[in-house]
């Protein structure tokens, strides 16, 4: 739990505006953020020192036909070090 606390802590330092919603379940978090945000919030997870979320575990996509956007894809990371899994999620149009 410390290590999602820290990392949530870390984004929302480094990306104040970024994050749209958090979903907790069973000690994993479902980070929301826009589009425009993902490859330097997924960046930003690797590289800093104190998280370092080094490995793509999944990458899937859920289908909300006829919301719009239409579809949500999550990338399931992990820091090998601690052990620690974080999701992230970003809605997209076909």
């Amino acid at each position: 739990m410390a290590q999602l606390e820290t990392t949530l802590a870390r984004l929302r330092e480094r990306f104040p505006n970024a994050i749209t919603d958090i979903y907790e379940f069973r000690g994993d978090a479902t980070i929301a953020i826009p589009r425009e945000s993902l490859l330097d919030v997924a960046r930003f997870l690797r590289d800093d020192p104190a998280l370092r979320f080094a490995s793509v575990m999944d990458i899937t996509a859920l289908d909300w036909l006829p919301r719009d956007p239409r579809f949500d894809v999550l990338y399931w990371l992990l820091a090998l070090d601690a052990g620690a899994r974080v999701r992230l999620r970003v809605r997209v149009a076909e």
